[in-house]
């Protein structure tokens, strides 16, 4: 273990270096004043189910409103152009598919335990189809946002007025 340095004590300018390093796990800024993004898998997670900018994390991708899923312009804590890179239909076919393996299975179990009368089906399962639609709508478009940054940041750059 002491070949490979994990027992060895750091060197002066080493320990000023682990100092130096930023505590913030969202952002830091890089020699040229610019910010770096965490790209990890969870940094992408955590931008995605809060909704906010996939460079910066402070700045929120919607407008405040409940069903509203357009995008804003910039975002409003670092001006990273949103308006040209969208996840267009990508969420929705995931979740369509995601509520299909999901629910009709269940719909069948239910049916053939509890026998119920049609209308209920209706109502419990458009209930819960609409209900996780809603809440999951956003955060997925989201994932899929942040997914476009890490994997394709040159479309992003070419957009963004502020570099």
């Amino acid at each position: 273990m002491r070949r490979r340095g994990l027992l060895t004590k750091p060197q002066p300018e080493q320990e000023n270096k682990l100092s130096e390093q930023p505590t913030d796990s969202d952002q830091t800024e890089d020699e040229r004043g610019g910010i770096t993004p965490d790209l990890s898998f969870w940094g992408v997670l955590r931008h995605s189910m809060t909704c906010t900018c996939p460079r910066c994390g402070k700045g929120s991708l919607y407008n405040k409103r409940l069903f509203d899923l357009t995008l804003r312009p910039v975002c409003t804590s670092c001006s990273l152009n949103l308006a040209k890179n969208d996840s267009a239909d990508g969420p929705a076919v995931f979740l369509i598919f995601f509520l299909g393996f999901l629910l009709v299975p269940m719909a069948l179990i239910f049916e053939t335990v509890f026998a119920p009368p049609l209308w209920v089906h209706a109502v419990l399962w458009g209930a819960l189809a609409i209900g996780i639609t809603v809440g999951t709508l956003k955060p997925l478009k989201s994932l899929v946002i942040a997914l476009q940054y890490r994997h394709r940041a040159s479309d992003w750059e070419d957009n963004d007025g502020s570099q």
